[in-house]
Parts: C-alpha cells; sequence; structure tokens
C-alpha cells in the first residue's frame, strides 16, 4: 500500500526521524547530568558518554576536545575519569552470588592556565559546564545517527561574545543534523542567516503563533535596524516588546503564522 502513494517516502523520512532533546535543567550539579541513553546501562551522564566515546571514536573525541579549548582557551587540558567503589570480593567471598553489579563514577579532570592543579568539572562555572554539555550532546546527536538536536535558551549563562562561534562550532561538528534553537535573545538573531530565523509574534488570542520575514523585505528591515544604530535582534524585540501587536507592520514584513 504504501508503495503506491506518492508520499510514501514522506511518510518513511517521519517514521524514522529520531532528534536529540538535551536537557540542561540539573546544570548546577556536577556531573550527574543525563544526556542519553545507553543500551547495555540505562541512562548515562555525559562524563561517562565522554570517557566512553575516548575509547571508542577517537575523532569525534578529538572533535569534542579541540572545540572546547577553541571556545574557552584558558582550558589545558581535560581528562576523563573513571573510579570503581566497588572492592572486588575475595573469590572465597563470591560463592553463591549469582552477579556482580558495577558501581563507579565518572568525572572530568580540568587543568585550566591559572590553576596549579587539575579540578572536577562541578568546580568549573555554569557557563562552562553548559557549553560542555552542549558539545557532548551535539556529538552524541551525530554518533546516533539522529536528524536534528534542539536546544531550549542556547544562550544562558554563556558569553554573548562567545555565541557566533559556538553555532560556527555545532554546525562544524554536526553538518548533517538540523539544529533548532529557541530563545528569546535578540543578540542570537545577529549571527544567523535571517531566512532561517521564526519569530514568535505578539496576537490577542494569547495562542503562539511564528513567521519569517518576508523574502522581499530582508534588505528593508536590516536597512531600518541599521539606521536606528541597532542589530537586527534588538530591533525586532523592541518591537515585538510592545503590549499592542502592531498588525500593520506584522501584515507588511512577515509571512503569514504557522
Amino acid at each position: 500500500m504504501m508503495d503506491t502513494l506518492f508520499y510514501g517516502h514522506l511518510i518513511d523520512e517521519i517514521y524514522n526521524l529520531n532528534f536529540t532533546l538535551p536537557d540542561f535543567m540539573e546544570a548546577e550539579g556536577s556531573t550527574n547530568i543525563f544526556i542519553g541513553y545507553d543500551d547495555n546501562d540505562g541512562r548515562k551522564n555525559f562524563a561517562q558518554f565522554i570517557y566512553n566515546l575516548r575509547d571508542r571514536e577517537n575523532h569525534l573525541y578529538e572533535l569534542f576536545i579541540n572545540s572546547l579549548i577553541d571556545l574557552i582557551p584558558n582550558i589545558e587540558s581535560i581528562t576523563p575519569s573513571e573510579f570503581d567503589l566497588k572492592i572486588d570480593p575475595k573469590p572465597n567471598d563470591s560463592n553463591g552470588i549469582p552477579f556482580s553489579r558495577p558501581e563507579k563514577i565518572f568525572d572530568l579532570r580540568i587543568k585550566e592556565r591559572n590553576n596549579n592543579q587539575s579540578t572536577g568539572v562541578r568546580f568549573l562555572s555554569k557557563g562552562t559546564r553548559r557549553i560542555i554539555m552542549i558539545l557532548a550532546s551535539t556529538i552524541e546527536a551525530v554518533e546516533r545517527g539522529h536528524s536534528f538536536i534542539a536546544f531550549e535558551e542556547l544562550e544562558d549563562s554563556i558569553h554573548p561574545h562567545l555565541l557566533q562561534r559556538l553555532l560556527m562550532i555545532l554546525k562544524g561538528l554536526a553538518p548533517d543534523v538540523q539544529i533548532l534553537i529557541s530563545s528569546h535573545s535578540p543578540y542570537l538573531v545577529q549571527y544567523l542567516p535571517i531566512e532561517c530565523v521564526y519569530f514568535g509574534l505578539p496576537n490577542d488570542s494569547g495562542i503562539a503563533g511564528f513567521s519569517k520575514i518576508k523574502l522581499s523585505k530582508h534588505k528593508t528591515i536590516m536597512r531600518i535596524a541599521s539606521e536606528l544604530d541597532l542589530n537586527l535582534g534588538d530591533y525586532l524585540f523592541d518591537l515585538m516588546s510592545d503590549i499592542t501587536p502592531d498588525e500593520k507592520f506584522q501584515a507588511e514584513y512577515f509571512d503569514s503564522q504557522v
């Protein structure tokens, strides 16, 4: 039946979609942040993922290390570490035990330029931890062959001057993965192709609607922002912050909401 439908291949594509939705709500913790699932061990934290990545995919591991140091040059080295908490029983003690459950913890030992010793990742700033998790999540999506990865508030706790470089690195790490970003930041807009940005426009119904700027208005709206000495994100953010939606402006410059 599917073979006779002219849109059958689209159904196949949708059915085979897979994606990554990292959850960074626990970013205040140390390394006990879960980024995915492992077929054998269940959930794993990002330190465990990077530790395994080093042994499993050396190319991707090198990309992770180089990308992190590129973004944060103060980091000199990163050493994924495994700590076994279980003392092996003596041979006589193992009689009758059907199986032995491993008890291990994982950490990243970070050596920073102005620190005389390596420290655990929990001693890093929230922004640095977040960058580590963003890079790890992206590489995990690549390793698993996912179709897209989504980040909520990508810019949270990250210095604005790092955003453009971070976006370039993410695209370089995952050229075949679609990256979806939701954000309230006007600064991200200036680093993205305008035709790739959907704007949540205010309305009176209270229902979210998203639109793209009309292709014919790209140059005009960028010129207006430049004349006001504003970047595109700041200009549009100011317009959309009004309590009363400017319906005339929206109709002139934006496509229909989706």
